[in-house]
């Protein structure tokens, strides 16, 4: 019961609250907390796996037409020169890069030992947009 500030000091009985109306805004509350936590990891997730930024500078060692051969090499790239090799698909292709050159100059060391390895068509490009992980 509730004191209504009548003159006669009447009392009104508020209607109950049902378990469910109290079960649905714990619910929402919940929901609208795990939705932030949600977006602020999506963020730090973000900033903590950028592999190369906007600007930054990459070499194209190779294009392949399928997954299979483009992460073979890969792979034979990350262990030969310890560098951050991504794969990019473009339509039909598969372009195997090294990233993360703040550099152009950097990504120019490179090239003399890909081509001793067999990567004759190797060149620097320029990064244009982040690439996460």
């Amino acid at each position: 019961k509730i004191a209504t500030g009548n003159k006669g000091g009447e009392e009104k009985q508020r209607p109950a609250e049902t378990g469910i109306a109290v079960e649905k805004q714990k619910t929402a509350r919940a929901a609208a907390t795990e939705e932030t936590q949600k977006q602020t990891t999506a963020e730090e997730t973000e900033e903590k796996h950028v592999l190369a930024d906007k600007g930054s500078y990459g070499i194209l060692a190779d294009i392949y037409d399928n997954m299979g051969a483009a992460m073979t090499i890969q792979s034979k790239l990350i262990r030969t020169y310890k560098v951050p090799v991504v794969i990019i698909q473009k339509g039909e292709d598969y372009l195997v890069e090294i990233i993360g050159y703040a550099k152009r100059e950097d990504a120019l060391a490179l090239i003399p030992k890909l081509e001793r390895d067999g990567f004759y068509e190797s060149l620097v490009i320029r990064i244009t947009h982040a690439i996460r992980q």
